[in-house]
């Protein structure tokens, strides 16, 4: 599993070399080539043991071997998922003006799919991005800060008073986090980021070590946001090395800012709006649901819990 990729020459010379040892010479007649051939392709079906990326190879064999469990979250806010990943897309960083690699970090609600929060970030994440993607997803309204609209409270208040200017906005709605679910990465279990949850009372769960399905909704999410939306972009390199054009940087002329409206503008007008596969009622099964509907449901079936905001909240945060 950890070793590097084999040919299938060499691996049938190992297999007729351990025959030889244990039978003996010519005890064990070795079949013809292509019935071997297509005997080792059937037995490393679905491994990437010989096509595929090598790394891919070691997630498969890390897998669990029963039926996958999962987390089932009853409102909205109960899991809160937080992952980083690189982007496919090359950006230019509007201080230096050189063209370099972005990292989205986003906050996933389980119940509903919906993205709470996100923030692209130059060339790797610290923690403070982290702290802030926490930070926009508690917040009613970060308008003011993220240059987008958020999905108004529903409660009271916006029921008795309706603000003209706020009617289909789209943005990121918020939640009040219970449980945040997070992998083993630095900036994740940074200082920074344990004690603004500690302040919060939020509770951590780490996800197991190189164990993907743990936070398979947001790991979906990155695939998705790629396949319909990052691979249309200028600036568009691939998912690795040998996907890559020739020339790719001359073709990135998006700004970081610009680039991260593009992604706040697609996640608030397609993807929350469109229906999810993933989002079922049990008691209406046919049913087809998007992510803000399932918030909405979430919402109506549990009630809505807000962090009591002040003016001074960001500093924890900082």
């Amino acid at each position: 599993v950890d070793a590097s990729r084999p040919t299938r020459k060499i691996v049938l010379e190992r297999v007729a070399a351990r025959l030889e040892r244990d039978h003996g010479t010519d005890v064990v007649s070795i079949p013809h080539r292509a019935p071997v051939y297509e005997g080792l392709s059937e037995l490393t079906r679905g491994t990437n043991a010989f096509t595929g990326a090598t790394k891919q190879k070691r997630s498969i064999a890390r897998r669990p071997t029963g039926v996958y469990g999962r987390l089932r979250a009853t409102r909205p806010g109960e899991y809160l998922l937080l992952d980083t990943t690189p982007l496919d897309v090359f950006a230019m960083e509007p201080l230096t003006l050189r063209w370099v690699g972005v990292e989205l970090t986003i906050a996933l609600d389980l119940y509903s799919r919906c993205v709470t929060g996100l923030r692209l970030s130059p060339v790797s994440t610290k923690s403070v991005d982290a702290a802030l993607v926490l930070y926009e997803a508690i917040t009613p309204d970060s308008s003011t800060l993220t240059g987008s609209g958020i999905v108004p409270y529903h409660g009271v208040p916006t029921a008795v008073i309706v603000d003209a200017d706020r009617i289909d906005i789209p943005g990121l709605p918020d939640v009040d986090p219970e449980t945040m679910v997070i992998d083993h990465g630095k900036i994740y279990l940074s200082q920074h980021l344990l004690s603004v949850c500690a302040r919060l009372g939020v509770s951590i769960q780490p996800a197991r070590p190189y164990t993907p399905t743990d936070k398979a909704p947001v790991e979906r999410f990155f695939r998705t946001l790629s396949e319909g939306l990052l691979e249309a972009l200028p600036g568009y390199k691939g998912p690795d090395v040998y996907s890559r054009g020739k020339t790719s940087e001359d073709e990135a002329f998006y700004f970081l800012p610009e680039l991260e409206r593009i992604i706040r503008e697609w996640v608030a007008t397609i993807y929350h709006r469109r229906p999810h596969e993933g989002l079922l009622d049990p008691a209406a099964p046919g049913v087809q649901l998007s992510p803000l509907e399932m918030f909405e449901h979430g919402v109506a079936r549990a009630g809505r819990l807000r962090v009591p905001s002040r003016k001074d909240l960001m500093y924890d945060f900082l």
